[in-house]
Formats: structure tokens, C-alpha cells, sequence
């Protein structure tokens, strides 16, 4: 799920911010959409994720509360040893589960980073929406203004303020 997920968002990942700016409403919408999915996605993969590493983290406890009590019955028994077998055993779950673990950590931390960037990209596309909105807006109330990428006049207006200055 994590694979097709990231696959989808290096599909959002193939607009630049040029190209979103000549993209149509229906467009963004749908890039709006896909991103919001994408964001859902990750976040029943992130519980998922939480919910292994908990059942993970029980299973090591109950090894080590199981290991405790063969220890404790080992020394009523006057054996302080743990059969090589036992303990081969146990060294061997603890090492996966510790792996396991750790797998799971680091996958916790990229959909964080993930969510991250699509929550920023969510961000971009609805003030891009809201922008188109307005300028939709001045149209269909008959204001014969001509429409302005207000993205490109922000920045050339940055630019006049640098060269003025």
C-alpha cells in the first residue's frame, strides 16, 4: 500500500509550479482530490503502522516476561541455565522483532515527511483554487478587467521593489 501510495505521489510530483499556473479548475480540482486520497491513504498507512509497532512492542514484553519466568523457575530449580536451544530461540525472535521494529520506525517517519509535502502541496492548491475563484468571480459579475496571473504579477512586483530599491 505504501509503494502505490508514494507511486501516486510522484505522479502529483510531475507538476511544477509553471505548469499548475496553466492548469484548468477542473484540473487542480482533480489534483486537489487526488492529493487529499493520497493524504487519506497515508494516514490509515501511518495507523497501520502504529498499531504493528504496539503489537510489536507486546510481543517483546511477553518474550521477556517469559524469559523472566524461566529464569526465576530456573533458579528454584537449581538449573541457572537456559537450554542453548531456548536461547538460540529467543535471541533469533528478539532480532526480528527488533528489525520489525525498527522497519516500522523508519517507514513511521517517511509517511510523517510524506504527509508533510502533501499537506504544503494541499496548501498551494487551494490558494491557487481560491485565486482562480476570484478571478472567476470578477468575470461572471461582468468586470471586463483582463485576467492576471496573480502569481506571475506578485513576483514582478517583487522584482520592480528589488530593482527600485
Amino acid at each position: 500500500m505504501l509503494k502505490k501510495t508514494l507511486m501516486e505521489c510522484d505522479k502529483a510530483d510531475q507538476y511544477s509550479t509553471p505548469d499548475i499556473m496553466h492548469l484548468s479548475t477542473k484540473q487542480l480540482a482533480s489534483l486537489l482530490v487526488e492529493s487529499r486520497e493520497a493524504n487519506k491513504s497515508l494516514e490509515h498507512e501511518l495507523m497501520n503502522s502504529r498499531e504493528k509497532i504496539e503489537e510489536l512492542q507486546g510481543d517483546i514484553k511477553v518474550l521477556r516476561r517469559q524469559l523472566s519466568d524461566r529464569s526465576c523457575e530456573n533458579q528454584h530449580t537449581m538449573d541457572p541455565r537456559i537450554s542453548g536451544n531456548d536461547r538460540q530461540t529467543y535471541v533469533t525472535q528478539l532480532e526480528e522483532l527488533t528489525f520489525q521494529v525498527s522497519e516500522l520506525k523508519r517507514e513511521l517517519g517517511q509517511c510523517f515527511d510524506e504527509k508533510q509535502e502533501i499537506a504544503t502541496e494541499r496548501d498551494i492548491y487551494r490558494n491557487k483554487c481560491d485565486r482562480l475563484n476570484n478571478e472567476l468571480n470578477y468575470i461572471l459579475s461582468g468586470d471586463e478587467r483582463k485576467i492576471q496571473d496573480i502569481d506571475t504579477l506578485i513576483t514582478e512586483s517583487s522584482l520592480m521593489a528589488i530593482v527600485i530599491s
